[in-house]
């Protein structure tokens, strides 16, 4: 309050671990509230000579109902919980109802913060990539998850969002009776065109038709979600924190969608138009931190061939504060072309590659793990992917996000290495310094789209850091007696990683020094 009163009182807020306040004292540090809190965020005050209604964090404290305001639901402290459910919908690991995680002892969940995540092409939660697990160890609320291309979930998930997205149009901005009409208009409000109808799930593997109904859906979340702040003014206080991930093609998604956040914020403020919203709810203005993005093997591969790539941004905004990109130092199919954002320009993009083919890198696992003959490990998965995990979640918190201990998600063991099996695609590439590679492999592209060689040939990724990396790979025959190629499967395990003397090597040639425990088969 900056008004010529200048005879206010100060008052000084103590809170709990959980940043919820129980003490307040004035100058003379006596004590003019006090208060008993409940798990759930209930007070009792004991002390109350002043008027005082902050409660856990977010939330202002309504005396003639007893809830508890949070911006834009009411939570009834009593049980614990919202009143309404999250409009944004429902997310696989949050109760739509529940505030900060079911936990308020543990978690704080003062705007209701999302991460939004694009898995990779046929990913589902089930597939347990690197980029769903980074939203699973996401603490600062929810995350927004959307399954990879060419899954029947992601396309049931929306399918569901644009039937009741056209319902609702219906009524706020009805233009036809034809219902054809009527439609068309709805799509042209949104910010990518969509084709007309959601395409089948083999079609959408090879072509990504679904990209732009996945990406128009995260965009209306988004803006939902901003348009909350909204309602309260752009505050600096209310400043969203915005964070992405994602892998392969949905990789290349969340670096569309990032540039599309930056397209509409200007030193931190975003403003944007949502045309499908009622008239008078359409101005969305919000302070925002463009905060981190997180990937995994970036593939652009929107179309037959890539073709409709041209019609989408991929570059590395300098807005966003960390753009950290994993690479696959040993995939050579020509179908997973990479994309490189790096660039002269960029000085936010770290991108570093790691053993491991695309999967490897992306976390995924390999159900041919379980009976291999070379794993040594027989019945279990490979856990190579928790290198690039792992160099993931040290970026992270290097831009302050709040993230889950590794071990916290005790049923991936995130924060050890224990059978650190390499994934290839024919037994040939066991040999992948030799000159055939150099005729076979997979191509790099900039960002902006331009055709930089095969990987093998490219100065930063190609065969001299790939024959510095893989001294560290034990490899293994697959008993098959002959080269097959599976230029279109998962890969299987020709390898095992030493994994200390790798992550000694990391530690030594990169400056990234890892966290991660290795237990060796006599340990376990």
């Amino acid at each position: 309050d900056y008004s010529e009163d200048i005879n206010g009182k100060l008052y000084f807020v103590h809170s709990d671990g959980s940043g919820q306040p129980f003490l307040v004292t004035n100058e003379s540090q006596e004590a003019v509230w006090l208060a008993d809190n409940d798990t759930f965020g209930q007070s009792h005050p004991i002390i109350e000579h002043i008027e005082f209604n902050l409660r856990l964090p977010g939330q202002y404290y309504d005396a003639e109902s007893g809830l508890h305001q949070n911006l834009y639901r009411n939570y009834d402290p009593e049980v614990g919980h919202y009143l309404e459910p999250d409009p944004l919908g429902p997310v696989s690991s949050n109760d739509v109802f529940g505030y900060a995680n079911q936990n308020p002892r543990q978690f704080v969940d003062p705007l209701g913060l999302l991460m939004f995540v694009f898995d990779g092409t046929t990913n589902t939660p089930s597939s347990q990539t690197n980029a769903y697990k980074l939203g699973q160890l996401y603490n600062e609320g929810p995350m927004h998850y959307i399954e990879g291309i060419g899954t029947k979930e992601a396309q049931n998930k929306v399918y569901n969002f644009f039937q009741n997205y056209h319902k609702e149009m219906e009524t706020v901005h009805k233009v036809s009776e034809s219902s054809m009409i009527q439609r068309m208009y709805a799509r042209s409000l949104l910010e990518w065109q969509m084709p007309e109808f959601i395409p089948a799930v083999n079609e959408d593997k090879l072509f990504a038709n679904m990209a732009p109904y996945m990406l128009n859906m995260q965009w209306m979340q988004l803006i939902e979600e901003l348009s909350k702040i909204t309602t309260y003014g752009p505050l600096v206080e209310n400043t969203h924190n915005i964070d992405l991930s994602g892998f392969s093609r949905g990789a290349a998604l969340a670096s569309i969608f990032a540039n599309k956040i930056y397209e509409y914020t200007n030193f931190g403020y975003f403003e944007y138009t949502a045309k499908w919203l009622p008239p008078g709810q359409q101005q969305i203005k919000a302070c925002v931190n463009l905060r981190f993005v997180g990937l995994f093997d970036t593939v652009h591969q929107l179309g037959a061939l890539g073709k409709d790539n041209q019609h989408f941004d991929y570059t590395a905004s300098p807005a966003w504060s960390t753009f950290a990109h994993a690479i696959a130092l040993n995939e050579h199919r020509k179908i997973m072309p990479l994309t490189r954002f790096k660039d002269k320009r960029t000085t936010n993009v770290y991108e570093q590659g790691f053993l491991g083919n695309h999967s490897d890198i992306g976390g995924s696992i390999f159900p041919k793990d379980l009976t291999a003959s070379s794993n040594p490990m027989r019945g279990s998965y490979g856990d190579l992917g928790n290198i690039p995990l792992n160099w993931m979640y040290d970026m992270a918190l290097e831009v302050e996000m709040d993230l889950k201990p590794l071990d916290s998600l005790s049923q991936w063991q995130l924060h050890t290495l224990q059978n650190p099996l390499l994934h290839l695609n024919s037994q040939d590439e066991t040999v992948n310094t030799s000159s055939r590679w150099l005729g076979f492999d997979r191509r790099i592209y900039s960002a902006t789209g331009e055709n930089q060689g095969l990987q093998s040939r490219h100065k930063e990724l190609g065969a001299s850091l790939r024959k510095e990396h893989v001294a560290f790979v034990d490899f293994k025959t697959s008993g098959l007696g002959w080269s097959y190629h599976d230029s279109y499967g998962e890969g299987y395990p020709h390898g095992l990683v030493r994994g200390q003397e790798y992550l000694n090597f990391l530690s030594t040639s990169t400056k990234w020094n890892s966290s991660l425990q290795v237990i060796s088969q006599q340990q376990q």
